[in-house]
């Protein structure tokens, strides 16, 4: 595994910190890291993520999970508030191992908490990419 973190951010209060994003202006992503989800004696494991918006926060977010290798691990991703509460997110793309969200409303001046972990009972370890940008508008899928 890329990171094993032995259960150091397995609970919201224990979340790894990415920072604030970077300033509007700036179109590289937000955050970006690469981690791993495992097994340990049984117990499945969990990463948490803080990410804190600027004053001038942009209104949408776009959240990516990403599997290295989608034969051994499907993760799935909640976006939580400062408070625990579930983010309503629409899902972009929930295919070969890599899950894309995206969430309006984005507050300024804000904490949110990205929660990783395996989506079910096969492909549940591996090491994956996680990815947040913080844009002016959302990404509009055409109709099929």
């Amino acid at each position: 595994f890329l990171n094993r973190d032995n259960g150091t951010n397995d609970a919201r209060d224990r979340a790894w910190d990415f920072g604030t994003a970077r300033p509007a202006a700036d179109a590289r992503w937000d955050f970006t890291g690469t981690a791993s989800v495992y097994r340990d004696g049984g117990v499945a494991d969990v990463d948490f993520y803080k990410v804190r918006t600027t004053a001038d926060a942009q209104p949408v977010a776009v959240v990516i999970v990403s599997a290295l290798d989608p034969t051994a691990l499907h993760p799935s991703l909640e976006v939580l508030d400062k408070d625990g509460v579930r983010v309503p997110v629409e899902v972009l793309s929930n295919t070969g191992g890599t899950v894309i969200v995206q969430f309006a409303g984005v507050r300024p001046d804000t904490e949110y908490f990205l929660r990783v972990a395996a989506a079910g009972a096969t492909r549940r370890t591996g090491n994956y990419t996680v990815a947040v940008d913080f844009r002016d508008a959302p990404i509009t899928l055409p109709p099929f």
